[in-house]
């Protein structure tokens, strides 16, 4: 076996990965696999030992060694590895015209939700916070679906107006949903769709940070009590169209990263007997990995290599490339940022021979 193998399956083709304590997690986000979209968690073996049914394109937020949270399509979940296994402490369902109206919730971050509100005029999204305790949910009940890790002991909780309304008497209207910064400085359009990166974030003490996909920003938030901005930095474009970034965080080793591609197209001519010659396009990408350093929250990018694979994980100081073969599955390989790495020896641990 090639001796940066980490994992490599014939019959799985996934897109995302995670590092959290001593387990990963790999992920199926593709909107074209609407029933067979899950989470596998890997042990420190590297051997699956629990499967989690998902139903969006997710953004994971890691909080420890064993929790994350979860922002599914118009739900969120906090979720805990216990024994090996996926458990959802708690599952929110927000109501769209709630998110709509007032607040697309991404993250409970200490004591605020941080979400987002779309601008159809400019086709943006302005970012904002909320004090969870301003917000009164009704107790949920379980719609039988055995996702995101839901059990027997899973707070479920509601989050819609009406039926608030209905069960209070009350009313939202007077949530006091604040901006974390002017609308301003992400409602801006540089990037092109479609995206690199998405709504990649981190939690670090008392800092989040996240990535705006359409004005290709890294913002930095102080969330040591009320949420307020601390650095951002427009990274920078020279080619719009063909260019795209995205944001990655070690947490082993609390370093921030951002990815550039750089996309080249080659065209085809294919000859057909029904139609007319035409041209087709196939896009070929390569990437450079910069460190985003933060001095006194002024950010500023350190440009480290220049990469012929997409990097979907960078984790104790090791970055991760998944490689996807037609009807082979997946595998992923690791390969060390330090030029000094030693290689382990692979221990062989079962064979049916």
């Amino acid at each position: 076996m090639p001796k940066n193998l980490v994992y490599a399956n014939e019959n799985l083709k996934f897109e995302e990965l995670y590092s959290i304590g001593k387990y990963k997690i790999l992920y199926i986000s593709d909107f074209k696999r609407q029933r067979k979209r899950f989470a596998y968690l890997l042990n420190d073996s590297n051997l699956v030992v629990d499967t989690m049914r998902v139903e969006g394109n997710d953004d994971f937020l890691l909080r420890s060694d064993s929790t994350f949270s979860v922002k599914s399509l118009g739900d969120y979940f906090e979720i805990t590895i216990r024994n090996g296994q996926f458990e959802a402490d708690l599952a929110t369902n927000i109501a769209y015209p709630f998110s709509q109206t007032y607040l697309d919730v991404f993250h409970l971050v200490g004591d605020y939700f941080i979400g987002d509100k779309y601008h159809e005029e400019g086709d943006c999204h302005s970012y904002h916070y909320l004090k969870a305790d301003e917000l009164k949910g009704l107790q949920g009940q379980s719609n039988g679906k055995k996702i995101y890790g839901i059990n027997d002991r899973t707070k479920l909780v509601v989050i819609s107006e009406e039926d608030y309304q209905k069960a209070s008497g009350e009313s939202y209207s007077k949530l006091p949903v604040k901006p974390l910064f002017g609308k301003e400085k992400s409602c801006i359009r540089r990037m092109s769709s479609p995206y690199y990166g998405w709504s990649e974030s981190s939690r670090v003490g008392n800092t989040f940070t996240f990535y705006e996909r359409t004005a290709g920003k890294i913002f930095m938030i102080d969330v040591t009590g009320v949420p307020k901005l601390l650095a951002e930095l427009e990274l920078p474009l020279e080619e719009p169209k063909n260019e795209g970034w995205k944001y990655l965080y070690d947490h082993r080793y609390k370093k921030h990263y951002v990815i550039k591609r750089i996309e080249t197209a080659n065209e085809e001519e294919k000859s057909s007997k029904k139609r007319k010659r035409q041209k087709t396009s196939s896009k070929n990408y390569s990437y450079e990995l910069y460190e985003l350093i933060n001095q006194s929250n002024q950010l500023r990018l350190k440009p480290l290599y220049k990469l012929p694979f997409d990097p979907v994980m960078i984790d104790n100081n090791l970055i991760y490339e998944i490689v996807q073969e037609s009807k082979k599955g997946s595998a992923i390989y690791f390969h060390p940022l330090d030029p000094d790495y030693e290689y382990q020896k692979s221990t062989l641990i079962y064979s049916e021979n």
